[in-house]
């Protein structure tokens, strides 16, 4: 029996077009497609099309005459194409920080980079948590709602970067560029207090996480308004998530904040247990609270 050599497939369960994309020979890829083009959406045993593979080697020209091939297949979406993790073409090109190859795919679909994999990631949150800001402000460029993609535990790519002290990168980038930060786009389809599983909304998190910098920040939103004092499952504020997780900078910059409210006992307490009292003391919404300061500052 005489087989033909495009239906040979490898360990990997690769066809003779994965192959060909993975090591970039573009005249042996178009031989191909014109002899069987219903290779281009045949699956590894990854659940790997040749897009996925000719993505993750960062073969750009691969994906461009990909694309070009296949924009007559209609409601065929090369870019949206997952593996059996979730993952779009565009989740490896974040990985791999390709930007070129990230520019191929979201040229003809930006909304490929809204997609979620079944880790709960999508582009922008991959590149956030590998601290790969450029190629998030790129992703931003491309499509700004991505900002407000909810992944795992329903959490945004800010929150992401406020667990990753990326968030001032990212903030000056939007701001810089007139972008809408995920709180405004929150605001507008009425959702602002976005939550994860264990209901801390942005200024908790960043305050719970000691990121100073996205608590000052937050704190001049109007958005932010209705939040400042809001409590979360077990009953505390932003300020109560600062001082039990020893963040004494945030402990001072909430108690300076005018609008927020809640200076609870339990809240103050516990910040004394590990600040310095003297920096309390100088705050005058304090004046008339008697302090006793721990043995550790006397």
């Amino acid at each position: 029996k005489v087989v033909n050599i495009l239906d040979i497939t490898t360990q990997e369960g690769n066809n003779a077009l994965h192959n060909a994309a993975r090591y970039g020979h573009k005249l042996l890829v178009r031989e191909i497609i014109k002899e069987r083009p219903s290779l281009t959406f045949k699956i590894n045993h990854k659940g790997e099309t040749p897009v996925h593979v000719a993505t993750r080697f960062g073969r750009r020209d691969i994906i461009e005459f990909l694309i070009k091939e296949m924009k007559d297949y209609k409601g065929i979406h090369i870019g949206k194409m997952r593996d059996k993790f979730g993952n779009t073409p565009s989740h490896g090109t974040a990985r791999n920080a390709n930007f070129k190859v990230m520019a191929a795919l979201a040229a003809n679909d930006t909304e490929s980079l809204r997609r979620i994999n079944n880790m709960g990631e999508s582009p922008l949150s991959i590149a956030i948590s590998t601290r790969l800001s450029n190629f998030a402000a790129r992703i931003i460029d491309f499509n700004p709602e991505t900002l407000d993609d909810i992944g795992h535990n329903d959490q945004t790519p800010l929150h992401v970067a406020i667990k990753r002290n990326d968030f001032d990168s990212i903030v000056a980038y939007i701001e810089e560029n007139n972008k809408k930060i995920p709180l405004y786009l929150a605001a507008e389809k009425g959702s602002i207090g976005m939550v994860d599983e264990s209901q801390p909304n942005l200024l908790d998190l960043a305050a719970m996480n000691g990121n100073v910098d996205a608590v000052k920040y937050s704190l001049n939103l109007v958005e932010m308004e209705d939040l400042m004092n809001s409590t979360d499952v077990d009953g505390n504020t932003a300020l109560h998530l600062a001082a039990t997780n020893y963040h004494s900078d945030v402990v001072t910059v909430l108690s300076e904040k005018t609008n927020v409210k809640h200076l609870t006992l339990k809240a103050l307490n516990g910040a004394y247990k590990f600040m310095n009292p003297e920096d309390v003391l100088e705050n005058p919404r304090l004046d008339d609270m008697k302090v006793e300061i721990p043995a550790k500052f006397g």
